[in-house]
């Protein structure tokens, strides 16, 4: 269903395209990248490190993905993932959850990247603000702003140390 929505997006607003962007830029490619809620798997194909996929569900044509419950358990180890992605992946209840157990599996000084959709957000109490104060409560810490497009928003935090 994304991906057929992902037709219809400006390159510059598709969320995988502009995370794609923030990684290559650090130029850390011996870095390991957790992708969480990888739906298509489409960021490996797009990065030169090495990236563990996970989702709900779904597979890939090499059974790539690793299939589990973000908000249970991640499997693998305490701080072992140095870049996290979590690009339209906190669209359930547990999203809480999902962040707690994205923090124990980054490594300290990980740089983590969401994108979200505005619109799930904007209609909560205190907005998109609820997902960079619920990241701060986690012990993530902003490293920029929050960036707004049209069906989007960014935010860039960095485990603390």
């Amino acid at each position: 269903m994304i991906f057929v929505q992902r037709k219809n997006w400006p390159k510059d607003d598709d969320p995988i395209y502009v995370i794609t962007d923030k990684i290559n830029k650090l130029k850390k490619s011996e870095q390991v990248i957790g992708d969480f809620g990888c739906g298509d798997n489409f960021l490996k194909t797009l990065v030169p490190n090495k990236v563990l996929s996970f989702d709900m569900g779904k597979n890939d044509d090499d059974n790539s993905v690793i299939i589990c419950d973000l908000g249970n358990r991640i499997p693998v180890e305490n701080d072992s993932i140095h870049i996290g992605v979590l690009s339209l992946a906190l669209m359930g209840k547990n999203y809480i959850d999902i962040i707690k157990e994205v923090y124990r599996v980054m490594a300290p000084g990980g740089r983590l990247f969401i994108a979200e959709p505005y619109q799930r957000w904007q209609n909560k109490e205190n907005g998109v603000d609820e997902l960079q104060m619920e990241l701060e409560a986690e012990g993530f810490v902003s490293i920029s702003d929050i960036v707004t497009s049209e069906r989007f928003f960014y935010v860039d935090v960095v485990k603390v140390l």
